[in-house]
């Protein structure tokens, strides 16, 4: 799949009433949390219950330097064609000084001493067990771990 970054066509792929709610959600400040991490950005968004759902949209670069969206994912129960993909892309397209930088926290925690980043993880462990357990696969050797886009073996 791959959908223009423009915004006409992608009421057109959505369809006007999906445009149009997205729209409003967007008008409604409704997406927040938007963190871009090279070409993926994720994000949440308030629904009309009382939680927020994860979207993801994939923007890719064609050789003619055309945005295109490759991917895009949502939780919600009607899945990637919804109101909250669309209030995204407005969001992106519209509010780009509202997307958090994965750079930025990198170079903010390459500037830590390895005391802060020990005790930051060991805070995250103690109050996630899916990371505790994670950590211990990491340590075990038993981890896939992500390298610089790739994900390795662990010995």
């Amino acid at each position: 799949m791959s959908i223009p970054f423009d915004l006409k066509k992608i009421e057109k792929e959505f369809g006007m009433i999906t445009y149009e709610r997205g729209e409003a959600y967007y008008q409604q400040n409704m997406v927040h949390s938007i963190v871009q991490m090279g070409q993926l950005y994720k994000a949440r968004c308030k629904g009309s219950q009382p939680y927020s759902y994860f979207v993801e949209l994939l923007i890719e670069q064609d050789a003619k330097g055309h945005k295109n969206i490759s991917e895009l994912k949502c939780s919600c129960p009607v899945g990637n064609d919804c109101k909250h993909v669309v209030a995204l892309v407005l969001t992106i397209y519209h509010d780009s000084h509202e997307i958090r930088h994965q750079k930025d926290l990198m170079s903010y925690f390459s500037r830590q001493t390895k005391d802060f980043l020990i005790e930051l993880l060991m805070e995250l462990a103690e109050k996630d067990d899916k990371i505790l357990e994670r950590f211990f696969k990491i340590k075990d050797g038993k981890a896939r771990r992500r390298r610089r886009g790739r994900e390795t073996e662990s010995a």
